[in-house]
């Protein structure tokens, strides 16, 4: 649904899927809005999370979790604000949360163009393994988003590659749905 709004109303969204992650505060929420979110316009989010950055304790953490997902460097800064020790401990782990989750986007981003200029095979697989431990399994399987492993995962490369992406993807998503 979240996704949907993104696509059907791009410049309300934001503000919208805020107002009901805030009034519903559930963790699958905020994920499913900041991951939605990743397909809107960068500078509305931007305005939008900002402007929840600057309201009631839950305004904020619920702005940071949804930050969290957002690789929009302009983010960073309002979460590095949010982290500072005058903030509520909530919001600030919120925060520091959301910043680990960019760092290691940027980090998988890194290791997605190591894959690729790689032309050793052993070096290749360890760098497959580790974005498949590492990145959120949704997000790698999204066409739309900057993570999806159709960008890595081309014709040139053995089924292999291929095969054990789909039984890692699974093997994560299981586990993540039984906790």
């Amino acid at each position: 649904m979240c996704r949907l709004l993104v696509k059907l109303e791009p410049e309300l969204a934001a503000q919208k899927l805020l107002r009901v992650a805030t009034a519903l505060d559930r963790e699958s929420l905020n994920r499913a809005v900041g991951c939605a979110l990743r397909r809107a316009d960068e500078e509305t989010v931007v305005d939008v999370i900002t402007a929840y950055l600057s309201g009631t304790e839950t305004e904020r953490r619920i702005a940071c979790h949804v930050a969290g997902w957002l690789p929009i460097p302009g983010i960073d800064i309002s979460l590095e604000a949010a982290a500072d020790k005058k903030s509520m401990i909530e919001v600030r782990r919120a925060a520091l949360d959301a910043l680990y989750r960019h760092r290691e986007e940027r980090a998988i981003q890194g290791l997605f163009s190591a894959f690729q200029l790689e032309d050793d095979a052993a070096h290749r697989w360890a760098f497959f393994v580790a974005i498949l431990e590492i990145a959120d399994p949704d997000l790698l399987n999204e066409p739309d988003d900057s993570l999806w492993l159709g960008r890595i995962l081309t014709d040139e490369l053995p089924f292999a590659f291929e095969h054990y992406a789909r039984e890692t993807l699974d093997r994560r998503r299981r586990t993540s749905a039984s906790t």
